[in-house]
């Protein structure tokens, strides 16, 4: 059982004395003498507070980039086995070509830092 006490109490905290003056003098006092537990609920947590998983977005990335490494060689292997047979057109080149397209990759790289670091030096 609350006391009328309590009751002004935990007003004044959330309204105010105002609040709980005006509503003493209207008609409309019955509501607040209302005793039935309903308990005091927390603040709600923002969705950057509940939802800190650093784990799910990578895991569905390298998901995704296992799904396509399979698609992509389906094909591959199939014309290694003769049951399609993909245009030339469509392919890129020999082993030679796939090692030239990381050394540029690299030498852009290089080129860029060492741009970067000269100008810090200054």
């Amino acid at each position: 059982m609350c006391t009328l006490r309590a009751v002004e109490q935990l007003f004044i905290r959330s309204y105010g004395q105002d609040y709980l003056q005006n509503a003493a003098l209207s008609t409309d006092a019955a509501p607040l003498l209302d005793c039935r537990p309903t308990g005091l609920r927390p603040e709600p947590k923002l969705r950057s507070q509940r939802d800190i998983n650093l784990w799910r977005i990578p895991l569905q990335c390298s998901l995704v980039a296992v799904a396509l490494l399979g698609i992509t060689q389906i094909p591959d292997i199939l014309d290694k086995y003769g049951v399609i047979h993909i245009p030339s057109w469509l392919t890129m080149g020999s082993i030679d070509d796939a090692r030239a397209i990381p050394s540029a990759m690299m030498g852009a790289v290089a080129t860029v830092l060492a741009l970067i670091f000269s100008v810090a030096l200054l």
